[in-house]
């Protein structure tokens, strides 16, 4: 399990690297071109292309991120009304629905790179294979699904676990202090 860990870690750790990397590129390219547009008169095309899928690799990697530390929209308010094992259950099953979703979207976009290499098409600035802008669709569903079904196995895991007081439930609990008070 540390090993699993210590690899989930370094993959997350090597996204943050590269999304970083990423949207200081897009950050620098499009000051660049535009200071060069407003200086010179003259734009280069390709930056304004290579920036825009650039944005998109950024985008796909952060929503991989964002299942990680629970930064996706859910309904927590039905699992926020349960208690015990029932709640672990929604849980469980509110984090393995989007890891089959993401699984099913990864195999379509999947199919869609290949057909999108044997056509051939060429993006329009940058003159290269306009599948290798498409690859970060089956790879950044691929991610989501993959952190989805880790949050799962985690659930799995503590399942036997006796649950943490909620913080609305906090109020509710006597302190030891408070029974020596009264």
């Amino acid at each position: 399990m540390k090993a699993l860990r210590k690899i989930y870690n370094g993959f997350t750790l090597m996204e943050k690297i590269l999304v970083t990397a990423l949207f200081m590129f897009i950050t620098l390219a499009v000051v660049f071109d535009v200071l060069r547009r407003k200086l010179f008169g003259i734009s280069l095309p390709w930056i304004e292309e290579l920036s825009r899928y650039a944005l998109v690799y950024c985008t796909m990697i952060c929503a991989s991120m964002g299942i990680s530390i629970d930064g996706h929209t859910r309904m927590d308010a039905v699992t926020d009304l349960l208690h015990g094992k029932v709640a672990k259950i929604v849980r469980i099953l509110s984090n393995l629905i989007p890891a089959v979703g993401c699984f099913y979207l990864c195999y379509w976009a999947y199919i869609h790179v290949i057909k999108m290499m044997m056509v051939g098409t060429m993006t329009t600035g940058l003159k290269i294979p306009l599948w290798t802008c498409y690859l970060i669709m089956p790879l950044g569903m691929a991610g989501m699904a993959i952190r989805s079904l880790v949050l799962v196995i985690q659930d799995i895991c503590k399942f036997n676990v006796p649950d943490a007081p909620k913080a609305s439930e906090m109020d509710e609990i006597p302190t030891i202090q408070a029974e020596q008070e009264g």
